[in-house]
């Protein structure tokens, strides 16, 4: 069983400001975040053996929030390029 996940990244990197502009958005925003919560719940129903359709289907609502956390285009870009390979969808 797989007690601890550990992510690292470079200071100042776009995958680092992606996770922590949604953590602080999701803190400050309760209800955005039981929608996210929701999300993923159904998300994980729906594709239980397919990580690759799952954040596929979370990242529109990352990005909604991204945007709003004040992400440039260019890191929503990088971001949407990680998270929806060409080719999948």
């Amino acid at each position: 069983m797989v007690r601890h996940h550990l992510y690292v990244s470079p200071d100042g990197a776009t995958a680092l400001l992606n996770q922590l502009a949604l953590r602080d958005y999701l803190r400050a925003q309760p209800d955005a975040a039981c929608q996210y919560g929701e999300l993923k719940k159904a998300l994980a129903r729906h594709f239980q053996n397919d990580i690759n359709s799952y954040v596929f289907g979370k990242t529109d609502f990352i990005l909604g929030v991204l945007r709003r956390a004040g992400l440039t285009e260019e890191m929503l870009t990088s971001i949407e390029r990680v998270n929806r390979p060409a080719g999948q969808g």
